[in-house]
């Protein structure tokens, strides 16, 4: 469901440990032999809580930083087995290192187990070269990973890799464009094929829409 480290690698939920935030709160799934895993990310959102909660396996919940309640429901989600990230929401465009760190250290406080920083689709980090080398900058010191929204030249992906940072984009969005649950279900089962032909393949879709929850 993440950008996870190597697979022998274990979570090990202890802040003071050392270990950077993707390797001490990833949520790994049991990979069994001829088995590949499929990144899942959902897209928060309130009314979708009890549907979260209840998803059988690990995923990865994109939280915006600002929603109300959002810190009780991220510890909600993660104490359910689920990781965290965040929404590269509110970041000003011209925002300095320091304007960052005030930023990223209310984050910490609020949302001590995310493991990423997920970019947003419009005006985002992927379209502001300047702005995504200094994210990834301050993300680097705080050991999350990155996950940009397309590949290639996508700012906020080459920024990430540049810092050291894992980083991944995402593969498939099963809601950008109304789709039907059936279309929705093909996406699905187009990703779990890529999956087993590479290594970390995310897709990501809205847990406020049933016909995602249900497939």
């Amino acid at each position: 469901p993440s950008p996870a480290p190597a697979p022998e690698a274990q979570p090990v939920d202890d802040p003071d440990s050392g270990l950077p935030a993707l390797m001490r709160f990833a949520a790994i799934p049991s990979i069994q032999a001829g088995e590949a895993a499929l990144g899942v990310i959902l897209t928060d959102a309130p009314e979708a809580e009890t549907a979260i909660l209840a998803f059988p396996v690990p995923v990865s919940i994109a939280i915006d930083p600002y929603a109300e309640e959002a810190a009780r429901r991220a510890a909600a989600y993660r104490a359910a087995g689920h990781e965290i990230i965040l929404r590269a929401i509110g970041l000003p465009p011209r925002a300095t290192p320091s304007d960052l760190a005030v930023i990223f250290e209310a984050w910490a406080q609020d949302f001590p187990q995310a493991v990423a920083l997920a970019d947003v689709t419009i005006n985002g980090l992927g379209a502001n070269a300047i702005l995504a080398r200094e994210v990834a900058g301050t993300m680097a010191r705080e050991g999350l990973g990155v996950i940009a929204m397309r590949n290639g030249l996508d700012a906020f992906m080459q920024a990430g890799r540049a810092a050291g940072l894992p980083a991944l984009s995402v593969y498939r969005h099963l809601n950008d464009e109304d789709q039907s649950q059936v279309v929705i279900r093909r996406l699905i089962d187009r990703a779990a094929f890529e999956a087993l032909r590479q290594e970390g393949v995310l897709i990501m879709g809205e847990a406020s829409v049933r016909d995602t929850m249900i497939e």
